[in-house]
Parts: C-alpha cells; structure tokens; sequence
C-alpha cells in the first residue's frame, strides 16, 4: 500500500507492496497505534562486512548483550473490513499491519534446506551501532506459489481470527508472511529508521523459487501491511449468524521470534454481522476513535 502515518502524521511519501499489489491500497490509514515519545535516531543500518551469526541461542535472549536488542510486535486493530458477497461466498475482507516498536530491527534471515521449498530461518539481533550481537533459530520460510504472491514468507508471522461470543473462532488461512517495510507507522521513537531499506521484491525474492538465502526485516517505528484482497487473508463467514464478533490480529503467535516484549501481541477490533443472508454485511466500531 502507499506509505502512510497514523493519523496526524504526514505519510512517508513512498509506495508499497512493489508490481500488482500496489494497486491494493485500502481507503483509509491504519487506525491507532499508540504514539511513543523520544528523539528519532538514524537507522542504524548494516552489520559490518563479514560478520557472522553468533552460533543459534548465542548472546540472544540468556543475559548477553542481544538480550537488550530485540524488536517488539505490534499489531495494529484491522481495519477496511467489509462483506464480500460476490463469490457466492460471504468473505470477511480486511486490511492488517504489524510494526516494529523495539529496540532493534527484526531481522530474519532464511537459508535453502536441501530438496525442499523451504528455508531454515534465523533471527538475528543488532545493536544500535549496526554490530552483530546475537542469533537464534526462527522456525522456517516457504515458497508461495499463488498467483499474487509468488514468493518467500516467514511462516506464522501473525494470525487473523473471528472470536464469536460463545468463543467460537473462525480464522483466516493467512499465517506465512513476506516481511518488509511497507509503512512508516511511529518514527519519533527511539531507534527508528528514518530511512531503511524498502522493496517488496529484493525482500522476499520476488519469482525467485530456487533462491537459496534471502534476508527479511521489518524496522524500528515500521509496518509490514497486507490489504484486503490478497489471496487467503479473508475469513470465510457463510453461514456464521448475524451477532458481534471480535476480529483479532496476533503478532508471533507461536512466539518463535524473540522480542522485547509480548504482552502487546494481540489486538482486537469489534465487527457486528448484519442483514439477510446473501445480502449481509459487516458493521466495524470504531477504534479508540478512529472510525476506518
């Protein structure tokens, strides 16, 4: 999607998703996503030439300094939400972004696993001056053959799901995810990149099936969006009866990736199904003000 703020703040100016998704862009901005005050810092860009990971669990997460150099996932409420009834199927459509707010990029790093169109996938943990601090096992990426997507995700990267009253949950189909910086959402904290590097297709190795390491990152004070309509996002509602139901975004759900903090994982946004069937539709209340 096109690069925007939260709302006040001026968008970055640059585009998103690179080739057909960029024509994907919802209506509006994501909505809320708590404002962190503190002077913005550089970004604080690559590891020096010829560094290597740290061997997996080194420094990372045991008291060492990688410890203190992790990022923090945030999922922003969905938002754009609206009943597709055009398929013969009622698809629940909406947009979702997940943001960096640590202390370090996250940054993942994906090696070819012989035979196979997966990659074994590394987190590594930098600290401020760019230095190489840290590893740890991340679980694994896969190659996305759909048309649409067409490259490498890091697997279960979030989760989309609609919880019902009763606890009943229905969830989307997306969980893998090509992680890269969509959009600016908080660059006034501390850490953040004013300037990291962006692409859609250097990222995740667009059309490259037999690539054999490819390096994802998501940047302090940055956003990874996906919009409505790419293929799998949507959570499938025919027959679900009409009520108030919460649409809930969770960041690391497995919680393979090491972070600063993971009490802010989860984000819900209240949707009521309204309307005879076929001819239904979806009501979203607004968030913390924020009607989108």
């Amino acid at each position: 999607m096109v690069g925007h703020g939260l709302p006040g703040q001026a968008a970055n100016g640059q585009a998103g998703r690179a080739g057909a998704a960029a024509s994907r862009a919802p209506a509006a901005a994501p909505p809320g996503a708590g404002q962190s005050p503190g002077a913005a810092q550089p970004d604080a860009g690559q590891a020096p030439a010829g560094a290597q990971p740290a061997g997996p669990g080194t420094l990372a997460g045991v008291g060492g300094r990688g410890g203190r150099f992790r990022p923090d996932l945030r999922p922003l409420p969905a938002w754009a939400i609206w009943l597709d009834n055009s398929s013969g199927r009622e698809l629940l459509s909406f947009a979702a972004a997940v943001w960096n707010a640590g202390t370090s990029r996250l940054d993942v790093q994906g090696t070819r696993r012989a035979g196979t169109d997966l990659m074994d996938a590394v987190q590594r943990f930098y600290d401020p001056q760019g230095h190489l601090v840290g590893s740890a096992p991340a679980g694994t990426l896969e190659w996305d053959p759909r048309p649409g997507h067409m490259h490498w995700h890091f697997s279960v990267f979030a989760t989309y799901r609609l919880v019902g009253p009763d606890g009943t949950v229905v969830a989307s189909q997306k969980q893998s995810f090509c992680l890269t910086n969509s959009d600016q959402i908080d660059t006034t904290i501390p850490a953040a990149a004013w300037h990291p590097p962006y692409g859609f297709e250097p990222a995740c190795a667009l059309g490259q099936e037999d690539a054999q390491a490819i390096t994802e990152r998501l940047d302090v004070g940055w956003g990874d969006t996906y919009v409505q309509d790419l293929p799998g996002q949507a959570i499938d509602v025919t027959g679900l009866a009409n009520g108030t139901y919460q649409l809930e975004v969770i960041a690391n759900p497995n919680g393979r990736l090491q972070e600063t903090n993971t009490g802010n994982n989860t984000v819900r946004r209240q949707v009521e199904l309204v309307g005879d069937p076929g001819a239904r539709f979806a009501i979203a209340a607004p968030y913390q003000g924020i009607d989108v």
